[in-house]
């Protein structure tokens, strides 16, 4: 069974969208001309037509999922839908900031850095361990725990 659109009859609302986009057969393309020749409201319908196509041929971003659903998608594969999956495929920018998103995120301390925040630490703890303020101090907060544990009769 041939699935195309058929020539118009009356005003071929229908079909002005594929007439714009030149996705309609010859026959039918031929008979649309025609009515557009005779019928201003369908003129003035396909210049319309023309504009938004051409507004949105020239903002492509407009499909673009929202930053957070490529998000989702890069670091948990939410996409019931499977609608950010197909965008991506044919949208470059989308897929380099999926690319991008999908990457592990790079170590936030340099491991010459965490190197030394550790030797400084250790030299700290050494330095508490030999102070006999430090050691009094947690031998008191050990009782104060301590007391604080006991059941209230």
């Amino acid at each position: 069974m041939n699935a195309q659109p058929s020539p118009p009859r009356s005003h071929p609302k229908d079909l002005l969208l594929l007439y714009v986009e030149d996705l309609l057969p010859s026959h039918t393309r031929t008979s649309v001309t025609t009515h557009l020749e005779e019928c201003l409201e369908c003129r003035v319908e396909v210049e319309m037509l023309r504009r938004s196509v051409s507004l949105l041929k020239a903002h492509k971003e407009v499909f673009c999922p929202e930053p957070w659903e490529l998000a989702e998608y890069a670091t948990h594969g939410d996409d019931c839908s499977g609608s950010v999956t197909r965008h991506i495929e044919h949208c470059p920018s989308c897929a380099q900031e999926f690319h991008e998103l999908s990457q592990p995120a790079p170590t936030v301390i340099p491991d010459k850095l965490w190197a030394a925040i550790q030797e400084e630490c250790a030299a700290r703890q050494e330095r508490l361990d030999g102070d006999p303020w430090f050691k009094r101090l947690v031998a008191y907060a050990q009782r104060v725990v301590a007391t604080l544990r006991m059941p209230v009769v």
